[in-house]
């Protein structure tokens, strides 16, 4: 084995795994499609929370920050992650276009500005007081401030940020988390997070998931993977599904907007269906080839026998 392959691995699944942080319950999806006719966006979420208990929370997990883009989090403490998106939607104007990019950027700021404020609240504080009040030598406490920082345990969580790009015609994803670390997944075509994740990216690796997917195909690919994650510790059963896409305006400009597909009852349970018949036609095909294989080796292990006798003769 070469050192290259050690370090970076050429199995994607595996390169994701080394790169996330997974959160212990939860599932966001979001995927890419149409790139070839007018780029759109899936995104699918649970309403699994957490606020001390897990429960499924009355609200969706899509949070559509601007008409043209969309932010979806999975987190240990869902107070706090959405504390950043308070602060994130206060900064943003309502009449005014940002790019994904932009809306992106911004959030790595008000998660990085979040934990730099508790860090201060919750363990430096405490150091000021005893510096200030009680007139110790800050030096004999910066090696334990020092200390209690490293040690400090602050939630994680992370976002999914998807949007269009209406000045060039673009979807983007990225991914933020919660030390304000940003990725960008346009090349892949999709991003999962949560502890459903994992089994929903595998799910959208199976078939080759392409960003050049038609929707109509996208759709049950993205359900199936959510359903799919439902096998994890931590994930709803309860699904929100919307997509972003564009619509030209009556000037025939492109104006991003987005339709849901978790209201539309019909839709959901033909997917549901689909879903159920995809795991019968595949238990079909494993019984089936479950014989062969026998009948194979029962065939070998008769050979076997025949050339040990002949041996032994």
């Amino acid at each position: 084995m070469f050192h290259s392959d050690v370090l970076y691995p050429k199995d994607p699944f595996i390169r994701y795994l080394r790169n996330t942080k997974l959160i212990d319950m939860t599932v966001c999806i979001a995927g890419i499609c149409n790139v070839n006719v007018s780029p759109t966006i899936l995104l699918c979420a649970d309403r699994l929370v957490s606020a001390g208990v897990q429960f499924e929370g009355g609200s969706s997990k899509i949070l559509q920050i601007t008409k043209n883009c969309a932010i979806m989090h999975s987190s240990d403490d869902s107070v706090t992650s959405e504390l950043v998106l308070q602060r994130l939607l206060k900064r943003t104007d309502s009449q005014k276009k940002y790019t994904p990019q932009e809306i992106a950027n911004m959030l790595c700021e008000e998660c990085i500005t979040l934990k730099q404020e508790k860090q201060v609240k919750d363990v430096l504080s405490k150091y000021n007081v005893a510096i200030n009040g009680l007139k110790a030598d800050p030096n004999n406490l910066i090696s334990d401030a020092v200390n209690d920082l490293k040690f400090y345990q602050y939630p994680a969580f992370e976002f999914i940020v998807a949007g269009l790009d209406e000045e060039v015609i673009m979807a983007h994803i990225f991914k933020v988390d919660q030390d304000g670390n940003q990725s960008s997944w346009d090349s892949i075509g999709f991003a999962t997070t949560g502890s459903g994740g994992s089994l929903a990216f595998l799910e959208l690796t199976k078939w080759f998931y392409s960003i050049t997917h038609e929707l109509s195909l996208a759709i049950p690919r993205l359900y199936f993977a959510k359903k799919v994650s439902e096998r994890a510790t931590g994930v709803g059963r309860y699904t929100d599904y919307v997509f972003l896409s564009f619509q030209e305006d009556e000037n025939k400009i492109p104006i991003a907007n987005m339709f849901t597909i978790s209201t539309d009852q019909e839709t959901i349970k033909k997917l549901d269906e689909g879903y159920q018949k995809l795991g019968t036609s595949e238990l079909a095909i494993i019984t089936e080839l479950k014989d062969v294989v026998t009948d194979r080796f029962k065939q070998r292990q008769e050979e076997y026998a025949k050339s040990q006798q002949k041996t032994n003769n």
